[in-house]
């Protein structure tokens, strides 16, 4: 009884935060459209992009580090990491075109 109570609460939950990722990715892409801060990226296309690669290949180093040290495949362990770094890298992007970083870090020089 319990067992199945629990599956039912989990495969709920999962629901519920699969529902909230769209919804906020949703948000996120309409803030995108909108806004379209690009003024960081145009001042400073190098700095951008490796802040953009740093960002998306660092986080999701341990992800493949873990994998590996348990035994997952090794295709499969590439897999994880990419697709890690890959919504990594589109946060990153929609986060800069929202405002959102021009709003949280505020420059002295305003680029």
């Amino acid at each position: 009884m319990t067992t199945l109570l629990s599956n039912r609460l989990n495969k709920a939950a999962l629901w519920v935060m699969i529902a909230m990722m769209i919804v906020l990715g949703v948000i996120l892409v309409v803030f995108s459209i909108l806004v379209r801060d690009i003024a960081f990226p145009k001042a400073h296309p190098m700095l951008f992009t490796l802040e953009t690669l740093a960002l998306s290949i660092i986080p999701a180093l341990p992800l493949f580090l873990m994998a590996h040290f348990r035994g997952v495949t090794q295709k499969h362990a590439w897999i994880l990491f990419g697709s890690f770094a890959i919504k990594l890298f589109a946060v990153h992007i929609l986060f800069q075109f929202s405002g959102f970083y021009t709003w949280s870090l505020p420059s002295r020089n305003n680029v």
